[in-house]
């Protein structure tokens, strides 16, 4: 999947952020820059990780769980 993140300014407008991506475990999931301000988040395997979004003063985490169903891979992340 693809996401991009967002500062939100002091008057609720936006601004660019790059925030660094740490995963809790990378052999599961890894994260890498897929273009201008977009990061290509890849699920390996199934499994539970962590996944920190950090700028300086502010962080915030996401749980990203995943199962394989058959030939699939259910993945749900939530905050």
């Amino acid at each position: 999947m693809e996401a991009r993140v967002h500062g939100i300014t002091a008057g609720g407008g936006y601004i660019r952020v790059r925030p660094e991506w740490i995963p809790s475990n990378p052999e599961m999931v890894t994260v890498d820059a897929a273009g201008e301000g977009v990061v290509r988040i890849v699920v390996m395997q199934a499994g539970e990780s962590r996944l920190k979004l950090a700028v300086p003063g502010f962080s915030r985490e996401l749980r990203i769980s995943a199962t394989r169903e058959g030939d699939a891979m259910q993945v749900q992340i939530s905050r």
